[in-house]
């Protein structure tokens, strides 16, 4: 049995700041391998903000190699457990 879940964030800038904030979409691709053993496959893709004359917009960075983009979404999982 496999579940995929996908969510986003978005880190918020100051309102006079040159960029909106940087959008990370999380990936998350839970798999059972066997009855008691479930296997964690995280990815971020990371959109960096800009800005325009018309406004704001967000381009692709692509896949984040970056440790502290996982940083949050790992701290969120640990903490799940923690209190389990």
């Amino acid at each position: 049995m496999s579940y995929l879940i996908n969510f986003f964030l978005v880190k918020q800038r100051g309102i006079f700041a040159k960029r909106a904030g940087n959008k990370i979409t999380y990936n998350i691709f839970l798999k059972q391998i066997s009855e008691s053993l479930i296997q964690i496959n995280l990815q971020a893709n990371l959109e960096m903000s800009d800005r325009t004359e018309d406004g704001y917009y967000y381009r692709d960075e692509g896949v984040s190699y970056d440790p502290k983009d996982y940083e949050e979404i790992m701290g969120f999982i640990e903490s799940h457990f923690e209190n389990q």
